[in-house]
């Protein structure tokens, strides 16, 4: 099982994944 810190760790990690996708692609665009 998980702890909540550790969920709100991945939870946080895929959160900036998505926002540096997001500036890579407005940066090619």
């Amino acid at each position: 099982t998980k702890t909540i810190d550790e969920i709100d760790t991945e939870l946080t990690l895929t959160g900036l994944q998505l926002i540096y996708g997001l500036n890579c692609q407005g940066k090619d665009a």
